[in-house]
């Protein structure tokens, strides 16, 4: 049972028991997924390659059932095995994008948010050998020679996610901008099917919204400079209080409002005279 032979076996078909249930789980064939996912966790106890692809699917097959928090603590182990191996079987940047995914199903986008951004730099350096800096483009920075074109299906569907997640965090300017970087991805890379749909129809639909966010948000700061401007002037326009003043705050009404007609009467006379 412990010969190099059996040992070999059973890491074989651990493998091939994750291969079919992604297979299954792609089929909607989730009961068949399940059995064959909890195989492969018996058969491949030993090898923390293959625990890291089992964890990952496990997160894959328990979101699929709607149990995200278990999906989320067998992605977070996935997470923990692959960071101890020099060479993970799977890129590590799918688990920070399922984590985002997650995430942003729990409705905590700063999280998904920190892994969508981890995965894109993982992604990067898979893609085009470097971390791109941030003023970059990356659709007119070439990919590596070799590259799959999946992988630029994979880089691409992480920028329209960190698009989605700068949107829920109310960073209108910058998910403008990324939405329209994932945009030209898919023009870059020549990308058809579902994810061309669903990138450009997504990015259709933020575009007004965004848009009218941006304009809201610009008129809100014109008002709050235009009021700071105006209570600064007043500041500096107001008269020191004197002794008896501050002693007397309340003052009467009548004489309040003879006041304020002979402010009103003085200010109509000196505009009266300029329109002369």
């Amino acid at each position: 049972l412990h010969s190099q032979q059996t040992y070999s076996y059973r890491e074989k078909v651990a493998k091939a028991y994750n291969r079919l249930s992604v297979i299954m789980m792609n089929q909607q064939e989730l009961k068949m997924a399940a059995d064959l996912l909890e195989k492969a966790q018996i058969l491949g106890e030993l090898f923390p390659e293959v625990m890291a692809v089992t964890y990952n699917n496990l997160g894959c097959y328990y979101r699929m059932k709607g149990r995200n928090r278990t999906a989320l603590n067998y992605l977070k182990e996935a997470l923990n095995v692959e960071n101890t191996l020099a060479d993970s079987p799977i890129n590590i940047s799918d688990t920070h994008l399922n984590l985002c995914a997650i995430y942003s199903d729990l409705k905590r986008h700063k999280d998904a948010y920190y892994h969508i951004s981890l995965a894109i730099r993982h992604l990067q350096v898979e893609i085009f050998g470097r971390h791109l800096d941030p003023r970059e483009d990356p659709t007119v920075v070439e990919a590596k020679e070799g590259v799959d074109k999946v992988r630029l299906e994979v880089f691409t569907t992480a920028v329209f996610n960190l698009a989605v997640q700068l949107e829920f965090l109310e960073k209108w300017e910058k998910s403008q901008i990324t939405y329209e970087v994932s945009k030209l991805l898919v023009q870059t890379y020549k990308l058809e099917g579902p994810l061309k749909t669903t990138i450009l129809a997504a990015t259709r639909k933020a575009e007004s919204k965004l848009r009218r966010k941006l304009l809201k948000q610009r008129n809100v700061h014109a008002s709050r400079a235009e009021r700071a401007k105006i209570l600064h002037l007043s500041k500096k326009r107001a008269p020191k209080s004197t002794d008896s003043q501050a002693r007397s705050p309340v003052r009467n009404t009548a004489a309040m409002s003879s006041e304020m007609e002979a402010r009103l009467r003085s200010w109509s006379m000196y505009t009266a005279t300029l329109r002369k």
